[in-house]
């Protein structure tokens, strides 16, 4: 292998691990999302449960949360987000 190949290995490498980190960082993002708003829905009367609901499925529907589910390399259904939410208040 030559010097330039070498470089061209090591580059790649770097190039790897940054991409990899990067997704990491939005893969932490969306934990802190789902975090917030478990929390959130923990801490609401039952009575604005709804309304509570909705506006979190505002966030998780929204074009940004798309992309940051793109740049984190999964896709989530809101489905789920949302079924998740409304049976946290099951417990």
């Amino acid at each position: 292998m030559n010097e330039i190949e070498t470089e061209i290995d090591i580059d790649l490498a770097a190039i790897k691990e940054q991409a990899q980190a990067c997704q990491r960082l939005w893969v932490a993002v969306i934990l802190c999302a789902l975090r917030d708003a478990r929390e959130k829905i923990a801490s609401t009367k039952s009575k604005d449960l709804e309304w509570v609901v909705r506006q979190e499925m505002d966030y998780f529907t929204s074009r940004d949360f798309e992309r940051v589910c793109q740049w984190a390399g999964f896709e989530i259904e809101p489905d789920t987000i949302e079924n998740g939410l409304r049976t946290l208040r099951r417990w």
